[in-house]
């Protein structure tokens, strides 16, 4: 009789471990893990593009901080009453009282104007091109 419960209880614990050791059990066992660490890696790889974006969008970020501040800077720049003077000497012609005006010659003696130079431009583009070239390699003669 003992043989028999012995025998027995090898027969029931026999076919839980013919399947755990089958090939079929490993080949199961093998699938799932390749999904799971093919998932692992598919979340690695989604963290390190969001990471490398957060990056991005980091030095983006702080490009655009220093555009700001440069910008900012300007317009503080253009609302100074420093810049307001400087535009109104040079555009308005604007002149201090006790400020006087010095004329610088050019070296011909003649005082230089922009209707001067309006004129030599002109008469520069009516020259032939050999006298331009001629000109420009041995100097105005």
């Amino acid at each position: 009789m003992k043989k028999y419960f012995s025998h027995k209880s090898s027969d029931s614990k026999r076919p839980l471990a013919r399947l755990l050791g089958s090939g079929i059990f490993l080949a199961i066992g093998l699938v799932i893990s390749v999904f799971v660490f093919s998932g692992f890696l598919k979340i690695t790889w989604q963290k390190m593009e969001i990471q490398r974006e957060i990056d991005k969008l980091k030095t983006e970020a702080g490009k655009l901080e220093t555009d700001n501040k440069y910008l900012s800077d300007i317009l503080d720049y253009i609302g100074s009453d420093s810049f307001k003077e400087r535009e109104m000497r040079l555009k308005l012609n604007l002149q201090k009282e006790g400020e006087k005006v010095i004329i610088i010659y050019g070296e011909s003696g003649a005082m230089k104007t922009g209707q001067n130079t309006i004129n030599e431009s002109e008469n520069s583009a009516n020259r032939p091109n050999y006298k331009k070239w001629w000109d420009y390699f041995f100097g105005k003669k």
